[in-house]
């Protein structure tokens, strides 16, 4: 950070910014990326690579932002496409890359062949199934959420639109990753949808709320299975911890997806005047909880589908049929998102809410209804007996 900003970043002479980026740093770094050095090494030279800047921001008068160096984008390309490159450097090598095409949409200096060049190598890289050898699910995953990032980054009304199908694909593949999904939704949003596209903003609106109504259910089955795993404890018929219950991490709640989401979401309305709840601090945590992972899912979800009134994501295509389907949609997870919302509490009376069981019975019917609205993509709908954990409740009351 001291080499970009301090050295190259506030270089007065232009000749000697160019000769410490092309002579010194781009060949050095090159060198160490491909040699035989530690991976955290390589890795750090990756992403200074990934940041080196033939014209750097401004730092007096009207700023402006910096324009990448495109020999930086040529080394990335190399490295990302290079079967024997440690993941180490290919992960420093989506961060360029995601970089470059940000503010390509800025500059547009990117030529047309490494455009098509990024396009291939982030769509191969969404065609496997599984990691390679060597690296983890949740490594992989990473990538081609990157992958996904980069490609509406660069997609342009016109094209084919494979790349649309086949992010719509992975948005509504329900063996995909969570956070996988997630991004695919979000992207959705951002993506053209021109002449020759194989899918339609209809389509894709029914995918994301079939998605919609399985982050529910996948929420309405955790409750059970927390449930039953501590009956289990308390009965001493179980045998494991918590590990097994708890939500994973494939929500994404870091910094590169979600910056201050989860803290935003995990913010609840008490009220000013209000003299105390009528639930315990446990049955309030456990209700925040719940609220704040399926507001952030739902949050994709609804980025997704984009903006009626602000005429953004799916919303922009022209035809009635399409756009109807897509409000249609949008107003039931919207409608899902405000029962999620905290009560307004009376002056000087105590805030009544209902806790997570509750809210979840409440919920089931707006579950039941969007799954009948996509009920090509999801699951079933029907009663609450194809709700998951249904069963598991019955269970654990009859026992």
């Amino acid at each position: 950070q001291r080499f970009l900003r301090q050295d190259l970043g506030f270089a007065k002479n232009q000749a000697v910014h160019d000769y410490l980026l092309k002579n010194l740093t781009l060949p050095l770094m090159t060198k160490i990326v491909r040699e035989n050095y530690h991976p955290a090494v390589r890795y750090n030279a990756m992403l200074i690579i990934s940041h080196l800047n033939i014209v750097e921001v401004a730092t007096t008068g009207q700023r402006a932002p910096p324009i990448p160096l495109l020999d930086a984008l040529v080394v990335i390309l190399d490295e990302l496409q290079d079967e024997k490159q440690s993941d180490a450097v290919k992960l420093a090598a989506w961060v360029g890359v995601l970089r470059h095409v940000q503010l390509n949409r800025i500059n547009t200096q990117i030529p047309a062949n490494a455009v098509q060049m990024i396009r291939s190598t982030a769509t191969k890289l969404l065609a496997e199934k599984n990691p390679p050898a060597g690296r983890s699910l949740s490594g992989h995953v990473w990538m081609q959420r990157r992958a996904i990032e980069a490609l509406t980054a660069v997609e342009t009304p016109g094209l084919p639109g494979d790349v649309i199908a086949q992010i719509e694909a992975m948005a509504a593949d329900n063996q995909a990753p969570m956070s996988l999904r997630l991004t695919a939704a979000r992207s959705l949003g951002s993506l053209p949808y021109g002449a020759g596209t194989k899918a339609t903003p209809g389509g894709s609106a029914t995918h994301l709320g079939a998605l919609a109504a399985v982050i529910c259910r996948t929420e309405m089955e955790r409750v059970e299975q927390e449930k039953q795993a501590i009956a289990e404890l308390t009965t001493g018929t179980g045998g494991g911890g918590f590990d097994d219950m708890m939500m994973d991490d494939e929500a994404g709640m870091e910094g590169d997806d979600g910056g201050g989401l989860a803290e935003m979401f995990d913010q609840e309305n008490t009220g000013g005047g209000n003299v105390g709840s009528n639930l315990s601090d446990e049955q309030r945590e456990e209700l925040k909880y719940t609220k704040r992972m399926l507001r952030y899912r739902l949050y994709y979800v609804l980025v997704g589908l984009g903006s009626e009134k602000e005429n953004t994501g799916l919303f922009k295509v022209s035809d009635q049929v399409n756009k109807a389907q897509v409000k249609k949609i949008t107003n039931m997870v919207t409608g899902i998102l405000e029962e999620l919302e905290p009560p307004e509490p009376e002056e000087g009376k105590a805030l009544v809410e209902l806790d997570r069981d509750q809210l979840l019975q409440k919920l089931r019917k707006q579950v039941r209804q969007l799954e009948s609205a996509t009920v090509k993509e999801s699951a079933a709908g029907g009663s609450d007996q194809d709700l998951p954990g249904a069963g598991v409740r019955r269970q654990g009351q009859e026992g």
